[in-house]
C-alpha cells in the first residue's frame, strides 16, 4: 500500500527510548510543547484515547491502534474540527542501526477534505519531524 505520508530518518537514540516516548500517548505534549495546549487521556493500552486540544483552538482525538514489541506503533483520528481530513490512520515503525541509532519510518493514509491534499502532506510531513525532533530533544 502507498502512504499519503512517509518520513523516514536516523536518529542517535535507542530503538527501546524512541518507542517508549511515542508509546507515552497522553506525553505528546512533551514532544509538541509548541503546538498542543492540553492532552487528557481515557482508557489504557490499545484502545486508549487521547484527546488533544491545540494552540489557537480545534480539537483532535486520536485512539492507540497498535504497540507492539517496542518496534510498532500506529493510531488513528476518531474526531478532528482541527484538520482537513478524514480516515488518517498512521504508524512509526523502528528498527535498530546499532545499539545507539535507530531508523524510524513514520507514515500515514487520510483523505485530505476539499482541494488541499498537498497542503496537508506538507503540514503532516512536517508535523511527523516535529515530533521526532521533539524525542531527539528529550533524549
Amino acid at each position: 500500500m502507498a502512504y499519503t505520508v512517509l518520513v523516514q530518518r536516523e536518529v542517535d537514540l535507542p530503538r527501546k527510548f524512541v518507542f517508549d516516548a511515542l508509546n507515552d500517548f497522553c506525553g505528546i505534549k512533551k514532544l509538541l510543547p509548541d503546538m498542543i495546549d492540553s492532552v487528557e487521556c481515557s482508557g489504557s493500552g490499545i484502545g486508549m484515547l487521547r484527546n488533544i486540544t491545540l494552540q489557537g483552538g480545534g480539537k483532535v482525538v486520536e485512539r492507540l491502534e497498535i504497540s507492539r514489541d517496542s518496534d510498532l506503533f500506529g493510531y488513528s483520528i476518531i474526531e478532528n474540527d482541527a484538520l482537513p481530513l478524514t480516515d488518517y490512520f498512521a504508524f512509526v515503525d523502528l528498527k535498530t542501526i546499532s545499539e545507539t541509532k535507530t531508523e524510524v519510518t513514520y507514515q500515514s493514509n487520510f483523505k485530505a477534505t476539499g482541494d488541499n491534499n498537498e497542503e496537508m502532506t506538507g503540514m503532516i510531513t512536517q508535523l511527523y519531524n516535529s515530533i521526532i525532533d521533539g524525542i531527539v530533544a528529550t533524549g
